[in-house]
């Protein structure tokens, strides 16, 4: 319990865990951006970048009576700037409600977050003029085939797009395919993919999104899902290659991006996450809230490439 110090009431955190763990479809944002926490809501973080993890001696042999080569590594920090971001509702006190409507409202809440969060996420990454993922960086390109095409090859489209990431990064290969529900579609009926996976079809959603990432290399494949009445947030055409640092990882773990949350305003445990509920006696009102003081760290575009007009 605490205290809401506008007016008075006693805050109850019990609907924490319902609100944690509601089922929500999955979200591109938090396989690309996992959680840092961060001790100020505004600062720098400081991190070696892609472009410098190639940078080395000539050579690594070493001249009798010399000191060996000094290698090179050029640290720079990133800023960073966390905004205050939630949602509440709230229902007439005067009403009776039981605990299950409470549950209810944490799990809606909870998917307009998740919806909210994605359209923020896709922005960061491909806003035409600031995203991390444009033309601009080099670090996008349209395939020849859309894969809902049977003569496509989307397995030779993301090993090239694999290869530059490895190649523009010193070597270190991207572990996370985000597509979006149409593009999971095509692969699941594509016969390159049947062929590597004969028993596609008998296989759920889930187990063939794991099994995907075997054909293409990599740890995991997201399959963005997350609308709202405006549509789906993930862009229809598009697949992203990252690399990504798995959850509650270091800030030293390589990625491309991350999500850092001040740890001093939210609850570590839960990704910086705050869920609270409150009486407002002014307008009788019963209100939940979720909020998180949060934002976006692109650490490196040369972690991140995008593959466009993937389907039709």
């Amino acid at each position: 319990m605490s205290v809401n110090w506008t007016s008075g009431a006693q805050i109850r955190r019990d609907l924490l865990d319902a609100f944690i763990e509601a089922a929500t479809p999955q979200a591109a944002y938090r396989a690309i951006f996992s959680p840092l926490p961060v001790p100020s809501r505004v600062g720098s973080v400081k991190v070696a970048p892609f472009s410098s993890i190639s940078v080395a001696p000539t050579s690594i042999n070493r001249a009798p009576n010399t000191e060996y080569n000094e290698a090179v590594l050029s640290l720079t920090s990133v800023l960073y700037e966390c905004t205050d971001v939630g949602l509440q509702m709230s229902m007439d006190i005067a009403q009776e409600y039981p605990t299950n409507v409470e549950m209810a409202m944490a799990q809606s809440l909870r998917y307009k977050l998740e919806t909210a969060a994605e359209a923020i996420g896709v922005d960061v990454l491909f806003n035409p003029t600031t995203g991390a993922v444009r033309s601009a960086n080099g670090n996008t390109t349209a395939v020849s085939t859309p894969w809902n095409n049977p003569d496509s090859n989307p397995v030779g489209d993301v090993a090239q797009a694999y290869e530059t990431i490895a190649e523009k990064s010193g070597g270190i290969t991207p572990n996370t395919l985000v597509i979006g529900q149409a593009a999971f579609v095509a692969l699941k009926q594509h016969p390159e993919v049947i062929y590597r996976m004969p028993a596609t079809i008998l296989k759920g959603d889930a187990e063939v999104a794991q099994a995907l990432s075997g054909v293409f290399g990599v740890e995991n494949v997201v399959v963005s899902r997350v609308a709202d009445e405006t549509g789906v947030k993930w862009p229809r055409d598009t697949a992203l290659l990252a690399v990504t640092a798995p959850a509650n990882s270091l800030a030293s773990t390589p990625a491309a991006c991350r999500l850092v949350y001040w740890s001093d305003d939210g609850d570590i445990s839960r990704e910086g996450w705050l869920v609270e509920t409150y009486d407002k006696e002014e307008t009788r009102s019963h209100i939940i809230r979720a909020r998180r003081n949060a934002g976006y760290l692109v650490i490196s575009n040369r972690g991140l490439y995008g593959l466009t007009s993937v389907v039709t």
